[in-house]
């Protein structure tokens, strides 16, 4: 019965590594971001840690005493295990290795760590890793011992420890290939961090730390040194107990641990290659959103495998820009077939930039806008910065937004001024905030939290909007589903205040409960399915002319022929957003935002 539960469990870990590590792998050769020595030897690990769950694992229950083979066949699968527990360790320390000279030597770093030497380092990793773990073959095992059992057969009962010595796991894999690497990165990773708190120390001291870009570097740095120490002291921690049994084993003779014991430490040494490419999703922000893009691709080919690609799509002939599912010629899947001339936003004039934001739109005027996404600089490509424009011929600026780092949950800044995106600044306007799922997102002002608001809340801020993505994992629903909620309007046209004073009285909470007095309850359209693209389509109207799932329309259930809202792609980093009555500049910005933030529930 213990041997099955064994069995079972390693079957599990065994499953959990190769489906893991394989993500892992795959992510670094999808981006070339990741074309970079830290992630080479990322990648390096990953596949010492495929291959414990494919090879050593299945070899692990092969040596426990169930076959009978020639005894230099048990030793030569036995130090199978130790070649690749060999290279995890040597991958760990080319990491920390890597880490420290990115920190200590910052301006000679790229000129040191090339991708060719770093691939190099990563051969020689295995190499010593082979070397090292295939020395008992040179004669340090029990073959001695063993003789004397083999009589007339040279085959032998296999086990781990019937044919490796030791004094060998001990002595040279324990206290020289192991502890003595463990104990040299951690060295560098407390040179790293000592390293990189002092800079930040001096950084704060002499410039301002929100504009300083060598603080945001110092600051992913460390980030980064911080999830890969993670990984570091996950393995310690679980091949720790193994080794120190076996230096009991050494020291007391068989009986000084038990045999359940033993099996656990075991387990745990497995587990460890199975629980990495968890603390990458969990801690570095890169492999989370690559793992995100494989589901996609997965996706696009199990459920729809006739349809290869997702695509916006302008069909010829027409001025009708569609949102769809469809097939595109390989190296034009995300660019239109036919550029459209989009028609810019009528003459708008105002005085006061806040108050026409937060103003709903004229009735009979359709707002035409043009959103940004700037993703330069140092850490932009994991929090970019969206920019709001009218879009005639002025380019008037209207609204940047940001996401907060060091957020539970995605967290928005909205302003008024391109070059102040400061909670405390004069120029916020509102924010929007996500719950921990990304799925529910509710629009504020630039009022007070209840909490420290008036009495009869004046200046308490207002919920100017509520956003609600339908659960959709992997798509297999089919396309993306929301649902918008905003204030109602009074008989003067003018926006009626939600202030709640609890969450229960919320937007969000509201529409749960069906309370949807002075609400409005607005939804994207759905897109109809068209049998001679053999795609889902919507007009467009020619604004709207490039592939991405972000595109939508956002309508009213009793007239889905008024757009109040629509959104979409027209370049890489360029999308047009259109809003009408009752909606403002405000509101449509930050639905936009919404659509950017990374949905795996509902993707």
């Amino acid at each position: 019965m213990a041997w099955m539960i064994y069995t079972s469990l390693e079957l599990v870990i065994a499953v959990a590594c190769c489906l893991g590590n394989v993500l892992v792998v795959w992510a670094v050769c999808l981006r070339r971001t990741f074309r970079q020595p830290t992630f080479c030897f990322v990648a390096s690990l990953a596949v010492a840690d495929f291959l414990v769950g494919a090879v050593a694992v299945p070899l692990a229950v092969l040596v426990d005493g169930w076959v009978e083979i020639p005894f230099q066949a048990c030793l030569a699968v036995s130090c199978v295990v130790l070649v690749l527990t060999q290279a995890s360790v040597l991958s760990l320390l080319a990491i920390a290795v890597d880490r420290y000279l990115r920190v200590s030597v910052p301006l000679r770093y790229k000129e040191i760590a090339t991708e060719q030497r770093s691939w190099t380092a990563v051969v020689l990793c295995w190499l010593i890793s082979c070397l090292l773990g295939f020395t008992p073959l040179f004669g340090w095992h029990n073959g001695d011992s063993q003789s004397s059992l083999l009589l007339n057969s040279s085959h032998i009962n296999c086990t781990f420890l019937a044919v490796i010595s030791l004094p060998y796991m001990v002595y040279f894999n324990y206290l020289g290939c192991i502890l003595l690497p463990l104990a040299a990165m951690t060295l560098l990773y407390a040179l790293v961090f000592y390293s990189l708190r002092k800079r930040l120390r001096r950084e704060d001291q002499t410039s301002a730390p929100v504009e300083s870009k060598l603080r945001a570097f110092l600051i992913k740095e460390k980030r980064l040194a911080r999830s890969l120490a993670l990984v570091l002291l996950l393995f310690a921690a679980c091949w720790m107990p193994l080794h120190l049994m076996n230096c009991v084993l050494l020291s007391t003779g068989p009986q000084g641990v038990p045999q359940i014991a033993f099996y656990a430490g075991i387990l745990l040494s497995h587990a460890n290659s199975a629980v990495n490419p968890v603390v990458y999703a969990l801690r570095i922000t890169k492999i989370r959103e690559a793992y995100l893009e494989i589901w996609r691709r997965l996706h696009r080919e199990l459920v729809w495998p006739s349809v290869p690609q997702r695509a916006v799509i302008a069909l010829m002939g027409t001025n009708q820009c569609f949102w769809c599912f469809a097939s595109l010629p390989n190296n034009d899947s995300k660019r239109s077939v036919q550029e459209e001339e989009r028609p810019p936003s009528p003459e708008i004039e105002f005085d006061d930039l806040e108050e026409f934001v937060l103003q709903p739109a004229p009735q009979g005027i359709t707002i035409k806008c043009k959103v940004t996404r700037d993703k330069r600089g140092m850490d932009r490509g994991f929090y970019p910065t969206y920019y709001l424009h009218l879009d005639n011929d002025k380019k008037v600026f209207l609204l940047a937004g940001r996401k907060r780092k060091k957020s539970a949950t995605s967290n928005y800044l909205i302003s008024i001024d391109a070059t102040d995106l400061s909670r405390g600044g004069e120029n916020f306007i509102g924010k929007l905030r996500s719950n921990l799922m990304g799925t529910k997102f509710t629009v504020f002002d630039n009022g007070l939290n209840p909490d420290r608001a008036l009495r009869d809340m004046s200046n308490a801020r207002q919920e100017l909007a509520a956003i609600i993505y339908e659960t959709n994992v992997l798509g297999f629903k089919g396309p993306r589903k929301m649902s918008v909620i905003i204030p109602g309007m009074d008989d003067d046209n003018e926006r009626v205040p939600i202030r709640p004073r609890t969450d229960n009285e919320s937007i969000l909470m509201r529409c749960q409960n069906r309370q949807m007095d002075n609400l409005i309850e607005l939804h994207n359209k759905t897109p109809v399915w068209n049998d001679d693209t053999a795609s889902y389509v919507l007009n467009f109207s020619g604004r709207v002319t490039q592939a991405s799932v972000k595109n939508f329309q956002i309508v009213h259930s009793k007239d889905s022929s008024y757009i109040v809202m629509q959104f979409g792609r027209v370049a890489d980093d360029i999308f047009t957003l259109d809003y009408n009555y009752p909606m403002c500049a405000v509101q449509a910005f930050a639905i936009a935002l919404s659509s950017f933030d990374g949905k795996l529930a509902c993707e």
